[in-house]
């Protein structure tokens, strides 16, 4: 493409809040339930595909219940399943080849027994769903009567997206042994991706799997162990190159496990990987035309160059007491957290990451017969980031996980959590480059002409002060106030307004 480059322009952006309702049935084999104590689910989403007038979410719904079985309150049974699922969310600016990113929020699941055998699980979610069209932009690279002054550019073009299915498998020893399968009454897994690399035809990913597993030991006793499997897998993908990046998402399918006797277990994990190849390649853009007495027709598109990638951790710690209608606790068996929600302020040397999530634990009651309990805590953490020479045209974006949580009893009302959360952080940086597309031999006021002190922009079909205000990296307030705006709303096409410096 010698005189053409990708853009990217932001379609339409939305939110979405439904409930996902299921009832589901225990399988004959384990035994009826006596009370739930716990429950919860995952969506994960597969891909996402744009169509006309709508958006397909396609996904895995990964959910579990914990229940005290009528034939033994002693212990608890962990029931989860991995179902397909799919969604079509209504987007009146949707049409086939766009690109589509989705941002799930999850909540607290609700779950009501409706018999012996029969709960049913209702799960409250929020999509955030934004849409953008792939353009490619003409521009200007020689002519009659006039010189073209350029500049170098850095423009990444997305060249390969794919998936991949595998099965990773792994034996664990445990540290106690266990009389049967009937024995591990749950596992729940995350997948990390640490490392990617290209090399000529292939795309090397190495990450762990953490696997968080409930027994029962040959004495009768609950246990609950943290496993991380390490895998390096090579993708054989044709067409990529050393010098190409790739990024890869991993999301678990199906998970199982099998009993091998003793104290082993074979651990089978379904996985599949989004992958994304990029490759890089400077351009020289034209940004002015002179000696000549015709007029360069520009076009303002926003250039988005990473300048700083980090990952840091820091410790969270949260009181969670016991409710005074629940029995005490003499051991906590399985702990969990997880962060629903993240914030980001910035400062002039930093950043602020504000954040909630939520706690679960599983814990053994001082009552004679040992019957397990489940409790659930709320935490939110803030936490400043260093970041020196933080710029207005700065974006930072950051990914906040629970990496561990750590339970120890302080009383038997009251569990010390200590929650590691670690944090991956990108700054980038958003420059707005005119780039002449067309001459001409009258002087029009173009969507980014420069005035006397302001960048001015003719209002088109379609257009909102916010996605005008992202257009320019500039907020909808700093608009309504340059250009005296009484409804933000009532925008008219034609009209003409003034973009902050």
């Amino acid at each position: 493409m010698p005189n053409r480059i990708p853009i990217e322009k932001l379609v339409e952006i939305n939110e979405y809040s439904r409930e996902i309702e299921r009832t589901i049935s225990i399988p004959a084999d384990l035994p009826e339930i006596d009370e739930i104590i716990d429950s919860g689910a995952r969506l994960e989403v597969i891909r996402a595909t744009p169509r006309s007038g709508d958006v397909k979410i396609d996904g895995v719904l990964q959910w579990f219940i914990t229940y005290r079985p009528v034939d033994d309150r002693s212990i608890v049974i962990t029931y989860q399943r991995t179902v397909q699922f799919d969604e079509i969310v209504t987007f009146e600016g949707a049409r086939t080849g766009m690109e589509v990113d989705v941002d799930i929020i999850p909540s607290q699941v609700e779950a009501t027994q409706v018999g012996d055998r029969r709960v049913r699980l209702i799960f409250p979610v929020k999509y955030e769903v934004t849409i953008y069209r792939q353009d490619n932009l003409s521009y200007i690279v020689k002519g009659a009567g006039y010189k073209i002054i350029t500049k170098p550019y850095q423009v990444q073009r997305g060249v390969i997206e794919t998936e991949r299915e595998l099965t990773i498998s792994r034996t664990e020893t445990l540290a106690e042994t266990i009389k049967s399968s009937r024995d591990i009454l749950a596992m729940e897994s995350e997948l990390i991706i640490n490392t990617v690399e290209t090399r000529r035809d292939r795309v090397i990913v190495r990450g762990e799997v953490i696997t968080t597993v409930l027994y029962i030991s040959d004495n009768g006793e609950i246990i609950s162990r943290d496993l991380r499997n390490y895998f390096e897998e090579r993708l054989e993908i044709d067409g990529i190159r050393d010098e190409m990046e790739a990024y890869v998402e991993g999301i678990i399918l199906q998970e199982n496990s099998i009993f091998q006797g003793a104290n082993r277990v074979r651990f089978n994990y379904t996985v599949q990987f989004n992958i994304l190849v990029i490759t890089e390649e400077q351009v020289e853009l034209p940004v002015e035309i002179i000696e000549t007495d015709l007029y360069p027709r520009r076009e303002y598109i926003l250039v988005e160059r990473s300048i700083k990638e980090d990952k840091t951790k820091f410790l969270v710690n949260k009181e969670t007491v016991i409710p005074a209608n629940q029995s005490e606790a003499s051991k906590v068996i399985r702990s969990s957290a997880q962060i629903n929600q993240v914030d980001v302020d910035r400062l002039d040397d930093g950043i602020i990451i504000d954040g909630q999530g939520e706690i679960n634990h599983l814990y053994v009651s001082t009552a004679p017969e040992q019957p397990v309990y489940a409790v659930r805590d709320s935490f939110s953490f803030s936490q400043f980031i260093d970041i020196p020479q933080l710029d207005e045209d700065n974006r930072v974006y950051v990914e906040a996980r629970v990496d561990r949580i750590r339970a120890t009893l302080e009383d038997n009302r009251t569990i010390n959590n200590s929650i590691i959360i670690e944090a991956k952080i990108l700054v980038t940086e958003l420059v707005r480059v005119p780039v002449v597309v067309d001459v001409s031999d009258k002087e029009e006021i173009d969507s980014g002409e420069v005035g006397e002190d302001n960048l001015r922009y003719v209002v088109k079909s379609g257009d909102s002060l916010w996605l005008i205000a992202r257009k320019f990296n500039t907020t909808v307030e700093a608009l309504v106030a340059l250009n005296n705006i009484s409804d933000p709303s009532s925008l008219q096409v034609g009209q003409e307004l003034l973009i902050p410096e």
